[in-house]
């Protein structure tokens, strides 16, 4: 272990950054209901997390349906975790290499806004891929999507 670490500090990899596992919460300028049909809605999932090539549910958001996407070459199976309309959403996919990656979402209304926390727990090798920048940068997105959406719909 002490050698891995080395090797880390050797390179320059800071090791906070290559931690698999990551909470993070933002408040949305919108109310639940918009932004939990944005994040269910798999057609959107591009706005906010570019990498994602395609992604089908077949059976729909109920715990135990099967998820298939594409990122980034990889071909990942996974299914829903957890889901509960307008207050939380979660699934898991396989990683190449035997890794595994839960997301997990809640929702929270305050007053006219949402309150965002995400999970992200990942596992073995292709698992560093999943950085706290990367998580900043996607909830990011998907604010200001929401958001824009929202504003839209409230008119001027």
């Amino acid at each position: 272990m002490a050698r891995a670490l080395h090797a880390f500090a050797t390179l320059g990899i800071h090791i906070g950054t290559l931690l698999s596992r990551h909470v993070e919460t933002i408040r949305i300028n919108a109310p639940v209901r918009a932004v939990f049909g944005a994040m269910t809605d798999l057609e959107r999932w591009r706005e906010w997390w570019p990498q994602i090539e395609s992604v089908a549910l077949p059976g729909g958001w109920v715990c135990g349906s099967e998820l298939a996407c594409r990122v980034m070459g990889f071909n990942l199976e996974g299914a829903v975790v957890a889901y509960g309309q307008d207050r939380e959403m979660g699934f898991e996919t396989s990683l190449p290499l035997g890794g595994r990656v839960t997301q997990h979402f809640s929702f929270a209304p305050d007053g006219d806004d949402t309150v965002l926390t995400a999970t992200v727990d990942a596992k073995g090798m292709l698992g560093t891929m999943f950085t706290r920048r990367r998580l900043l940068r996607e909830l990011a997105r998907l604010r200001d999507n929401v958001e824009v959406d929202a504003g839209a719909a409230r008119g001027p």
